[in-house]
């Protein structure tokens, strides 16, 4: 077979590459090493390929690997199969350049799984690359934990006859609406997105005539100290409503008040309060023409 020509320069590169493929680590990469065990939870030490030189004793014996068999094991061929490509695709894009990849699940034995987010660093001197893993098992279950927790209270919030809300005046004077339960939505008819942002949409949502009533209730000096309730009507697409505000007020350490309060639709209470009175008021009529007619 013929020999192929390269120049000069080319065969140096040559030669470098095949050294830095062969070389673990330089000095300085060793210290390297050392602080990154220190700061996590294990490091493995890549080629340019992304092929593994060495996984430290500890975190080699949690994943279950020979140590004869790490030159034959990429970093992506540890994780859980659904995952290797996008890791792998990852580290073939920033060509072993890659920073940070995060949430990568790791396979260990008798099928458990090592969430790790993955931190990475060359030592220039060999080429070699430093993966730190960081264990955020824990965490991943807890967050995961949590927002199933908040998904269950949501969506018990659905079901109850009443909405819940969080109002907050700071000690500056500032007033936000901090939470509206799902049921706001229903009640109202509108997306409350729009309700948290601009606090001052609540009140052009209340009924004209009842304005007032409404702006004296917040501003009334009892509202700081005890707990109140108003009634007023709300415009809504579906027509107007009768709603039953109760507030509960709580002063902060900074000065801020916060109101933890209940909204509920009453307007067919209120209706049928209005429907009764009618009667009254048409039989009182009646009565009193028969008994002038009498």
């Amino acid at each position: 077979m013929p020999h192929r020509l390269v120049r000069p320069e080319r065969s140096i590169e040559i030669s470098m590459s095949a050294g830095k493929v062969r070389t673990a680590l330089s000095p300085s990469g060793a210290l390297v090493r050392s602080a990154l065990l220190s700061v996590s939870d294990g490091v493995v030490v890549l080629r340019p390929s992304g092929r593994i030189i060495d996984i430290d004793a500890h975190l080699r014996r949690r994943l279950g690997i020979a140590a004869a068999a790490l030159s034959k094991r990429t970093l992506w061929s540890l994780v859980e199969p659904p995952h290797r490509s996008p890791l792998s695709a990852a580290w073939r894009t920033s060509k072993g350049g890659l920073a940070a990849f995060d949430a990568v699940p790791f396979s260990l034995p008798r099928g458990a799984v090592m969430t790790a987010d993955l931190r990475f660093t060359r030592d220039d001197a060999s080429g070699a690359v430093l993966c730190a893993l960081h264990d955020v098992s824990a965490h991943r279950r807890d967050a995961s934990s949590l927002a199933e927790q908040n998904r269950e209270y949501e969506e018990l919030l659905t079901r109850v006859p009443f909405a819940l809300y969080k109002f907050r005046r700071t000690a500056q004077g500032e007033n936000r609406l901090e939470y509206l339960s799902p049921r706001v939505a229903e009640m109202f008819g509108i997306d409350t997105a729009p309700l948290l942002s601009d606090v001052d949409r609540v009140v052009e949502l209340v009924y004209e005539e009842d304005r007032a009533a409404f702006a004296q209730w917040i501003t009334d000096p009892r509202w700081h100290d005890e707990d109140t309730s108003i009634e007023v009507r709300y415009g809504t697409p579906g027509g107007v409503r009768w709603i039953r505000l109760d507030a509960s007020p709580h002063h902060r350490e900074n000065g801020d008040i916060v109101w933890d309060g209940i909204a509920q639709d009453i307007t067919e209470r209120r209706v049928a309060e209005e429907r009764l009175h009618q009667q009254t008021v048409e039989s009182r009529f009646l009565a009193d023409a028969s008994a002038q007619l009498a």
